[in-house]
């Protein structure tokens, strides 16, 4: 015999909400990413918080920190917006913490060809030149 209906059989699913880091969140694009993401256009979306420079405040109304594997532990997804050096760093935290990692980053030629080789292989996207976020 069928069990009947109650409330809990009619509720709508809870929807997934990816939590987004940014690295590099109070750089010129970061910010600006950032700022699309506190504006909560986008459903399932979230801002995980954002990494600064050492010397940066780290001072905002969401989580920022000047370790970038803070950001990493508590992201599903990374946008990466900094230097060469900074998104090699990157890459390794993606392959440590399986977080896709989703380089804007400019000038990567030699540092993405070395980094392909990783043990670990992170899932990253490098944005095409020309492509702005």
């Amino acid at each position: 015999m069928p069990r009947p209906a109650t409330d809990n059989d009619f509720q709508q699913p809870q929807k997934t909400v990816a939590r987004i880091g940014v690295t590099g969140c109070m750089g010129r694009v970061g910010a600006l990413v950032v700022k699309e993401l506190l504006a909560h256009h986008h459903v399932g979306a979230a801002l995980a918080g954002g990494t600064v420079k050492p010397n940066y405040p780290d001072k905002a109304d969401f989580f920022i920190t000047h370790k970038p594997e803070e950001l990493f532990e508590r992201s599903d997804v990374v946008i990466d917006f900094t230097t060469p050096e900074a998104t090699r760093q990157h890459l390794w935290l993606a392959a440590k913490h399986r977080v896709p990692l989703i380089v804007g980053t400019t000038g990567l030629d030699d540092v993405m060809e070395k980094e392909r080789m990783l043990p670990r292989k992170p899932r990253f996207y490098v944005l095409p030149r020309g492509v702005s976020a």
